[in-house]
């Protein structure tokens, strides 16, 4: 372990690492802003403490209403700004920087763990000494390992680069591209939001969608022959040409069958011997991912929130966000003691007597610079764990003994009979189940097309043998199936099968075992979600389908700026980011980036907006003929026509939309106008209630035409019995998105500004199940985003008086019907 030094400070990513941290070096007490210990000091981030600017932070030319001329946005470098919410602990860092010899970096083992620790140090200009703790697992044990290995900072400075060059790139083609998009689709279209991985994922659920829609089924035939053997065995056998030489007329079949039948003759059996199988690999995430959809359903999201909580939380396994399955060769010596813990579990009593031997699995060169494969690191009293997290760790177990066992060794049997045309059946012969028998019936991931495991029966090869019956089995062709999160994400990992060209694929495929895709473990979760929230996919139970404007941001870009959607561009832009943590050039990278970005503007300036509308499917917009006033300090001040633009109306002169929904009544557009002309007067009417079966409520609709950044039609409910006539401040700030404000305290609720549904603030209720909600309660939940935070330590109860599970995660819904409010997750 290092030697102790005052003048330490270690910075981790979270306050819970930061506690775990400074228990192993001797935690002496704790401060607001930092630990105490016999090693130095240990203080925490909230992730990200910084963002990059606005384009109208860097000029206001960017500014305002999206036009042609401010485009290309190309900031000469890139901008980060402290986030507002965490201002005051950016702070407290700031001063213990300033007071300390030596900064030992301990965010997560990863580019993106790298960069929100430097980047902090940059912001603050940090000059001084600088190391890294890499940390793969949180429990006692792993973290002192960590400790004796402590890296100079210069070894893993350069995840950085990549990582800083990662974020300019997304934010330059999100900014110039969006505009560009948005500015060539009809009004009707909306915001067309592009980006880096987002579009090129998109492009793969749409392509999917066509592919399904436009298939056509055809109808084909095999015949099958049951045999008997002299011997008495009874075999079933078929006749299947391939895809090109399919039987497409059932006459034809039947001619086969009428010649079959009661032919006699020698099967021929070819039997290779004592072919092996490998075991698995233990998981990455993106295995994980898929795995766990694959057996229940689990969105990504989920699995990496349960994965993370088994290494953050329990402290029972190794760090999740990882793109590779191998180990490090240091680890061998852990095998037998993790495998003997392992095999207690009942679930694994099966394999007590088993064979276990780090073998190919372990390789420090396949690792590089990144986590290795997840494995458990300790074994926790699954009784403790809720069902989701036993589960997971369970797979995850079984996963790292099943790639310590033996080859599956089988034999692969082929028998034929020929009667007129070929009959055929194959199938294997188990030797040794090796590796499987971890599984029983159940088939991991592998990675690998595996051969049916069809058991046949003991025949020999030139035994006599006649057909006793025949049949046409009538078959038809099948569409590609939908996508599910599961599929998606192989897909996005693995993308060199969607490339045409044979030079760009080579290079995609260039480095043997590695894949190449696009996004990354830690962020392709994050990618599918966006991709929902704006309105570009849906799920459907577990299948992922486009929406009409995802198809529509599709077919535009296709047609007018191809790359954006080609899969394949974008993982040659994150190979030439892994370039950069190997030692690439930065500055190279993004120059290339700019110079994209611009020919995609151009493309997109030039191409024939009548064309890409149709392409895209959105017809034209449609002047309604009512007037409203003309927006303040415009200098013509004529009246202006509300265009009809479905969704909304616009009209010339004035910035933002007028959304035709408000507080669940759609106004028409004299309606609109009305509510426009009466100003802070305001225009009562009447709204369809919140809750289901009341009748409609008198609600009045004032508008503010100075209103930033856009003018806003503000909803004033009736004052209910029981709550105060005006919200109290609480003193207590809450942040949801891009809303930051007080709470405010109504008596039997709270509300936050700008935290609405419908144009109406949304109610938090005090009563939460049977608990009493607290102004800083309801803020953590609110901060933690749609993740919300786990309430440890309270009660909660059904309305039966029922005790909820202990420690659950409560979260906002912003979409719950009938109207947004707190849920939980038992996860």
């Amino acid at each position: 372990m290092p030697t102790p030094s005052d003048g330490r400070l270690f910075i981790t990513e979270k306050p819970n690492q930061a506690a775990d941290l400074a228990k192993v070096l001797g935690s002496e007490r704790k401060t607001s802003t930092h630990w105490e210990t016999a090693d130095g000091r240990v203080t925490w981030l909230f992730g990200h403490m910084l963002r990059l600017a606005q384009p109208e932070e860097y000029d206001p030319k960017w500014g305002g209403r999206w036009s042609w001329e401010q485009l290309p946005i190309l900031p000469e470098r890139p901008k980060f700004l402290p986030i507002e919410k965490t201002m005051g602990r950016l702070r407290e860092v700031g001063a213990l920087l300033r007071e300390c010899s030596e900064v030992v970096v301990a965010t997560d083992g990863d580019p993106e763990g790298e960069m929100i620790g430097r980047e902090v140090l940059a912001h603050f200009n940090w000059r001084g000494p600088t190391r890294r703790l890499w940390l793969t697992a949180l429990d006692p044990a792993n973290i002192r390992k960590a400790l004796d290995r402590i890296k100079p900072g210069e070894e893993t400075v350069r995840l950085y680069y990549a990582a800083a060059a990662r974020s300019e790139a997304d934010w330059l083609v999100g900014m110039g591209p969006t505009r560009a998009a948005t500015l060539k689709s009809p009004r009707a279209a909306g915001t067309m939001s592009v980006g880096r991985v987002q579009t090129p994922t998109l492009a793969l659920v749409v392509r999917r969608d066509r592919e399904i829609e436009n298939f056509k089924p055809s109808d084909y035939f095999e015949v099958i022959a049951q045999l008997r053997t002299d011997a008495g065995v009874e075999i079933a056998l078929r006749h299947a040409p391939g895809e090109e030489h399919r039987i497409t007329k059932r006459a034809d079949a039947e001619r086969i069958v009428a010649g079959a039948q009661g032919a006699r003759g020698p099967l021929s059996v070819e039997t290779e011997t004592g072919k092996r199988e490998k075991s698995p690999s233990p998981f990455s995430l993106a295995a994980l991912q898929k795995k766990a959809d694959a057996l229940w359903g689990w969105p990504a999201k989920k699995t990496l929130q349960i994965a993370q909580e088994l290494y953050e939380e329990h402290k029972c396994t190794s760090y999740p966000r990882t793109d590779v399955g191998y180990l490090p060769e240091e680890q061998m010596a852990d095998v037998p003691k993790i495998t003997a813990a392992l095999v207690e579990y009942p679930e694994f009593a099966a394999l007590r007597s088993a064979t276990f031997k780090a073998g190919h699995w372990f390789n420090d060169k396949k690792i590089g610079g990144s986590h290795h494969g997840i494995i458990p690191t300790n074994f926790p009293d699954l009784a403790k764990l809720n069902e989701s997290a036993r589960d997971l760790y369970l797979l995850i177990a079984r996963q790292y003994l099943a790639s310590l066992m033996p080859d599956y060794v089988f034999d692969a049997v082929n028998i034929t009979f020929t009667a007129g045309v070929e009959f055929r059946a194959r199938g294997t012969v188990p030797v040794d189940y090796g590796w499987r028998a971890a599984f029983r019936d159940e088939k991991p991931e592998t990675g690998e097309e595996e051969e049916a495991d069809v058991t046949l029966p003991k025949v020999k090869d030139g035994e006599p043998a006649a057909i006793m019956k025949t049949s046409v089995d009538a078959k038809r062709t099948r569409p590609p199936r939908r996508y599910t999160e599961g599929t998606l994400l192989a897909d996005m990992e693995n993308v060199a099968k969607f490339v045409t060209d044979p030079q760009l694929r080579a290079i995609l495929n260039r480095d043997e075992g590695k894949q190449r895709g696009i996004g990354t473990s830690a962020t392709r979760a994050e990618i599918l979600a966006t991709l929902v929230d704006r309105d570009y996919i849906g799920k459907k139970g577990r299948q992922i389908t486009s929406t009409p404007k995802g198809r529509a941001l599709v077919a535009l870009l296709e047609r007018a700026a191809p790359p954006l959607v080609d899969a394949g561009e974008t993982a040659i832009w994150q190979m030439s980011l892994d370039a950069i943590a190997e030692g690439g050039d930065p500055a190279e990278f993004v120059r290339g980036i700019k110079g994209r970005v611009t020919e995609y503007i151009a493309s997109l300036h030039a191409a024939d907006a009548a064309q890409l509308a149709s392409a895209m499917g959105i017809g034209p917009t449609q002047g309604t003929g009512v007037m409203i006033p003309a927006a303040p300090g415009a200098q013509d001040a004529a009246d202006v026509e509300l265009v009809d633009e479905g969704e909304y109306f616009t009209a010339a002169g004035w910035v933002g939309r007028f959304y035709k929904n408000v507080a669940g009544a759609k106004l028409t557009a004299a309606e609109m106008a009305e509510v426009v002309r009466a100003g802070a007067a305001g225009v009562e009417r009447e709204v369809p209630s919140l809750f289901k079966g009341r009748p409609p409520q008198k609600v009045k609709l004032t508008f503010d035409a100075n209103a930033k950044p856009y003018p806003k039609i503000n909803v004033q409910w009736p004052q209910k019995a029981g709550t105060s006539s005006e919200g109290a401040p609480t003193g207590v700030e809450a942040t949801w998105g891009k809303h930051t404000g007080e709470i405010l305290d109504w008596g039997t609720f709270y509300t936050v500004p700008g935290v609405q549904s419908n144009e109406r603030d949304t109610k938090f209720m005090k009563a939460l199940a049977g608990h009493q909600l607290t102004p800083q309660e309801l803020a953590a939940i609110l901060g933690g985003g749609k993740e919300g935070t786990r309430m440890s330590g309270q009660l909660f109860r059904s309305g039966a008086g029922a005790a909820f599970k202990s420690d659950p995660i409560v979260f906002y819904n912003a979409r719950k019907k009938p109207y947004p409010g707190l849920e939980f997750n038992f996860g």
